[in-house]
């Protein structure tokens, strides 16, 4: 029977087995031991931590789930024991620049002259930066490659950020004294690849892609904030448009007929009669409304207080709301366009003189605007005087 313990390795959780922890203690105090006397040895101690906590996470990711003395044995191994780089330090590290691994592509931030892409690149490829430079020169001849090459390229590599990853950029094989090397040379200050004029040149273009990016995100961030407070400007106006519509009185000046003293909702009324359609229009407003004020509601206060949190189930809700007061508006012009298709007819006799004339002209216009039915009269609605909407014109010839 054994026990098993979780540890924290470089900020990571594993469960190791009694056996395993005990090695792997050993293995660090050793190492602690040895790289006491040199500057930089906590720096040294961590990325050391961060690399074995790498490479147990991937056994971790293929099914382990307790670390072994047996893992910990080829963590080491492929690290290194402290007394190899003590008998023959020098060849070491000369043998580990040789041998090269696949590596990642980074952007080099330490030997960078803009955005740290070309040597990044040059670093992968073990070569002089200037080449790479030269290359992405002669490439924005030919229509500007060269920069779109180099943007899209600053915008989707990584930043080699830890001494792992600058090792890995480099192609070097990671164990205890590439990453002892690594963080004397970064110790050492930033090395300059390039001629002092190119230098000097990358330095100011750097400036001034720092300040494009400066003032970029400003105007994204004046936009995202002007965007939300008009959107709940136009929320607010929205119910003070609706209340207002049911308060404020004024004249009202249609094509063949004006009315004085009426709000927008008995407009709405004499357009909308019937009051099976006026609810149904009412309902689909209302729908909309709630949809359309409660999405930009909350688009706003996410635009300007990065709250409340996204969720699609609200944004879900909101669109529901919308999609049913275009259901509800259908049916309620579907309601509409049947209830003034009815027809009437009006029948009735009368006399006239023809005085010697040859033909009589009846007509009749839509201009009788007391035959239409207004909601507003409070006059009864009938079969008769609903549906003069057009105009008759007749010739009658004597016989």
């Amino acid at each position: 029977m054994k026990k098993n313990f979780s540890v924290n390795i470089g900020g990571r959780i594993f469960n190791i087995d009694d056996d395993a922890y005990e090695r792997l203690n050993s293995y660090l105090a050793r190492l602690r031991n040895f790289f006491s006397v040199d500057e930089g040895h906590e720096e040294i101690m961590a990325d050391i931590e961060m690399r074995i906590a790498e490479l147990l996470e991937q056994k971790k990711q293929q099914g382990l789930a307790i670390v072994a003395l047996e893992q910990i044995e080829e963590v080491i191994a492929s690290m290194g024991e402290p007394d190899q780089l003590s008998d023959n330090e020098a060849n070491s590290a000369k043998e580990a620049s040789r041998i090269k691994t696949s590596g990642k592509l980074f952007r080099d931030p330490e030997h960078r002259q803009i955005g740290g892409v070309a040597a990044g690149i040059a670093a992968w490829f073990g070569i002089d930066a200037l080449w790479v430079r030269i290359a992405f020169g002669i490439l924005l001849f030919f229509y500007g490659i060269g920069v779109i090459l180099y943007i899209i390229l600053w915008l989707i590599l990584p930043v080699a950020r830890t001494t792992t990853e600058r090792l890995e950029m480099q192609r070097q094989t990671i164990n205890i004294g590439t990453l002892r090397n690594e963080v004397a040379s970064v110790g050492s200050g930033l090395k300059n690849t390039g001629s002092t004029v190119l230098h000097s040149t990358g330095k100011f273009m750097r400036f001034l892609t720092e300040l494009a990016g400066h003032l970029f995100r400003l105007l994204l961030k004046v936009l995202r904030l002007a965007s939300g407070a008009f959107f709940l400007f136009f929320a607010l106006s929205l119910f003070v448009g609706l209340g207002l519509a049911y308060i404020i009185r004024e004249p009202f000046n249609g094509h063949m007929y004006s009315l004085d003293n009426i709000t927008q909702a008995d407009a709405f009324a004499w357009f909308v009669p019937g009051a099976a359609v006026q609810w149904l229009a009412y309902i689909a407003i209302a729908l909309f409304v709630i949809g359309i004020s409660g999405m930009l509601v909350f688009l706003g206060l996410r635009l300007m207080l990065k709250w409340p949190p996204i969720r699609w189930q609200v944004l879900l809700v909101f669109g529901l709301l919308i999609a049913a007061g275009l259901i509800v508006a259908g049916g309620a012009m579907y309601q509409y366009s049947h209830s003034i298709a009815e027809k009437a007819n009006i029948s009735g006799n009368t006399s006239y003189p023809l005085n010697k004339k040859k033909y009589i002209h009846l007509s009749a216009f839509p201009d009788d605007t007391h035959l239409y039915w207004s909601p507003l009269s409070g006059a009864e609605l009938t079969k008769r005087n609903r549906n003069v909407l057009g105009r008759i014109s007749l010739s009658i010839r004597p016989a």
